[in-house]
Order: C-alpha cells, then sequence, then structure tokens
C-alpha cells in the first residue's frame, strides 16, 4: 500500500495535508516552570480532527513505543522488538515501523488486538506486536 507518512511538526504544511500518516516524537521535558503538553491520546485525536485525509496519527514515545491511531479504531499500542545479536542490539526507525503498521491496518479488513506483526525495514526484520493501550501510553507526555 503506498501512501506519504510525515513527521509532525518537522514535515511542511504540504506535506502534513497530504499524508496518511503523521508520527510525532516525544520531546525531553522543558526546564521553564510552567509548561503546557499535549498527552500522547490527545495530539494523536486532534491531528486526526485537524487533517482529514490523514487516517493513523502515532506519538512516537521512545525507540520501542508508540501509541497509535488509526481513524476508524480506537488507540492502540505498538512496541517494537530490537533485533539482537550475540554483540550487538539494533533498533530500526519506530517512524517506518508505523507506516508498515498503517499499511497492514488499509490491507486488514477484519484484525483485532493483540496481534504480532514481522515487519521488514530496510536490512532489519522486527516483530512488532499490537495491543489495546494501557493508560500509561495514552497519557504519556509529549
Amino acid at each position: 500500500m503506498h501512501h506519504l507518512a510525515a513527521e509532525h511538526p518537522e514535515a511542511g504544511q504540504r506535506q502534513v495535508q497530504s499524508a496518511a500518516v503523521l508520527w510525532r516524537r516525544a520531546r525531553p521535558a522543558s526546564p521553564a516552570p510552567h509548561t503546557s503538553t499535549w498527552t500522547a491520546a490527545g495530539w494523536t485525536a486532534r491531528v486526526l480532527e485537524d487533517a482529514p485525509g490523514c487516517r493513523t496519527a502515532a506519538a512516537i514515545l521512545s525507540p520501542d513505543r508508540c501509541l497509535v491511531r488509526y481513524r476508524s479504531a480506537a488507540p492502540f499500542s505498538v512496541r517494537i522488538e530490537p533485533c539482537t545479536t550475540s554483540d550487538r542490539v539494533m533498533r530500526t526507525d519506530p517512524g517506518a515501523v508505523v507506516s508498515a503498521v498503517h499499511a497492514w491496518l488499509g490491507a486488514t479488513p477484519q484484525w483485532t488486538l493483540p496481534v504480532s506483526l514481522v515487519c521488514d525495514i530496510g536490512p532489519l526484520t522486527v516483530r512488532v506486536r499490537l495491543a489495546p493501550a494501557d493508560e500509561a501510553d495514552l497519557t504519556y507526555e509529549l
């Protein structure tokens, strides 16, 4: 399934408006005494509201954890297993995994969670687990 995926807010306005998949990476906490930030659930809901062409919004919480909201479903958790050898741990870009999950969701009319997928991302093959979101994922501060 071909689609445009873009990182928010780094992508330009044209890419954001055209993207089927938008994701945002969590940022370090601000040292300012008063701050305001989105929760992962709040940001993904707002993106789908503001970008009618977007089908999937994802908050990348860490290199191995994302909160994904597909337009026609409740938010869910994505866990990405690293590839390991005897002396190395290799991780892939979570944005690429979110794009692969989006393609799978669009090609699979009936799916239920939990489910495990195997994603080929460039030279790496990673196992990905989709499951209902937990409170920690939903309330994670971006």
